[in-house]
């Protein structure tokens, strides 16, 4: 008779489980990794603090984002300079437990909320196009 033991992490949304990832416990690093996702924002220097107040005012619709470590907007303190003349570059950076939790949400209907939000809302304070990235951690301290 052989036993199979399964690790993996629940998701659970309003007190039900909504996934169940297996995690081979020999490769487990995927319990300790994170999926960075981060949009690139050049801000008019006009329309600095009007931008600033839209992510400060406005719901998101995070409270439901299975997955969600972090969000945070931040701004560069450099935006005078040489290179940023005319623009300021902000960064919108949320950390998720896995790629799966935001690609779930990317294609849940806050995320599609979220999405044409910033399309509509944010093009006009900007200079230049949203560039996201995304990227998998290597190291997480501590």
């Amino acid at each position: 008779m052989k036993l199979y033991f399964i690790i993996g992490i629940f998701t659970c949304v309003n007190g039900f489980v909504t996934r169940f990832q297996a995690i081979n416990p020999i490769n487990s690093r995927s319990l300790f990794m994170r999926y960075v996702v981060k949009d690139s924002y050049k801000v008019k220097v006009a329309e600095i603090e009007k931008f600033s107040s839209f992510w400060r005012e406005k719901e998101m619709g995070f409270e439901q984002a299975s997955g969600l470590t972090s969000f945070v907007v931040t701004r560069s303190e450099h935006f005078n300079d040489d290179v940023n003349y005319g623009f300021c570059p902000f960064e919108v950076t949320s950390i998720w437990m896995h790629k799966i939790d935001f690609e779930h949400w990317k294609s849940s209907k806050n995320g599609k909320k979220y999405e044409s939000l910033c399309e509509e809302s944010l093009g006009r304070f900007l200079d230049q196009k949203i560039v996201q990235e995304c990227f998998e951690t290597v190291k997480i301290f501590p």
